[in-house]
């Protein structure tokens, strides 16, 4: 027949097609080939050459077309190339399919897959912020997916990330929030397990939506409105005129109390204390509900000094009973707050403001 399969694309007027799933301009390769596999050896070395410690896998469901089976054994193949030139070689995979699907591609080694259960206007990071979902079903879902990953790999690392350039930025997901929420939000990605991602602009609170170059605007150094070599450049030639709902990056760099600030301050808590990125968690659930969540994250043999981290999701202050629970848990050394309110603890009570958050340690 002189017609296409689909996801085959004309090959001019000779009466040949080529595979091309996304679209014509993306052809296919034959990843069986074994050419075709020693040239991706040659490119992957070569960039390892001069000091790239990872690669990120772009749509690893997209390999083969209708075969597991040959994806798996591609992603293998690739993992293992990459890490026989440098064992501590970082891959992480993006694969936009429903969790259980994704955790199975650990099984193939690679390190890391991009964790979208979580992730986008709908996942579980902006549903509990919305209030949609409750506080204690985050921390129940953070240690429901530690058990998932490593049971398809021991060695599995998460790769917590909120938006991504496919998704609508985070800081139009909430109407009339006056930045609270969305750094709460921000902290709810950075307080995962893994290797966490922040796409940029992120934590400035950037918006855009609609068509790709929206999600794609420039970053916001300033207010500038054409590059002058330390401003912002124009963007994609079709992107839409983006109102921002936040200040530009030099402005916030200036206001303690931005989102920016924010982020920094939530990035410092993560490496103040290696246990976050590093640990597993526990949710004790008689502290956990609907605007309130309380979890440990710990080592074996205390590698790193454990953690007990209350979150407070709802828009009130929070009194909280701990009661007999963790009794070694009862000093605040971190927080991170959206006012000039702080969480404070008298004996057994732990006052937790309005989407506030406290490190507790023994």
């Amino acid at each position: 027949s002189d017609a296409p399969q689909t996801g085959y694309a004309p090959l001019g007027d000779t009466g040949i097609y080529y595979e091309a799933r996304f679209w014509e301009g993306m052809p296919d390769l034959n990843l069986s080939s074994d050419a075709v596999r020693e040239e991706i050896r040659s490119i992957t070395q070569f960039w390892q050459g001069r000091g790239v410690d990872g690669f990120r896998l772009d749509a690893v469901t997209s390999y083969y077309t209708d075969s597991r089976a040959d994806t798996d054994e591609f992603l293998q193949w690739l993992t293992e190339t990459v890490k026989e030139y440098d064992p501590d070689a970082y891959l992480v995979g993006e694969a936009w399919v429903d969790q259980n699907t994704y955790a199975q591609f650990y099984g193939t080694g690679i390190d890391s897959l991009f964790d979208f259960a979580f992730a986008g206007p709908d996942g579980l990071i902006s549903s509990v912020v919305k209030g949609s979902r409750s506080a204690a079903s985050y921390a129940e879902a953070l240690a429901a997916e530690e058990t998932l990953y490593t049971s398809n790999n021991p060695a599995a690392v998460n790769a917590p990330f909120y938006t991504n350039h496919d998704m609508a930025r985070s800081a139009g997901y909430y109407a009339y929030d006056d930045g609270s929420r969305t750094k709460l939000a921000g902290a709810l990605n950075l307080l995962m397990t893994g290797n966490a991602f922040i796409y940029y602009g992120e934590e400035i609170g950037m918006k855009g939506s609609g068509k790709d170059e929206n999600k794609r605007a420039p970053m916001q150094w300033t207010g500038e409105a054409e590059d002058d070599g330390a401003g912002t450049c124009q963007g994609p030639p079709d992107m839409d005129s983006v109102s921002m709902k936040f200040a530009p990056l030099d402005k916030q760099m200036e206001d303690p109390v931005s989102v920016w600030y924010y982020y920094r301050d939530a990035i410092r808590l993560r490496n103040a204390f290696p246990v976050i990125a590093r640990g597993k968690t526990t949710v004790l659930e008689e502290l956990s509900g609907k605007t309130v969540c309380a979890f440990t994250r710990t080592v074996e043999e205390d590698r790193y000094e454990p953690v007990l981290i209350v979150i407070n999701t709802g828009d009130e202050e929070a009194q909280i009973a701990l009661g007999d629970t963790v009794p070694e848990f009862r000093s605040i050394a971190a927080s991170l707050k959206v006012s000039d309110d702080a969480p404070q603890i008298s004996g057994n009570q732990l006052t937790l403001p309005a989407f506030g958050i406290a490190v507790l340690v023994r």
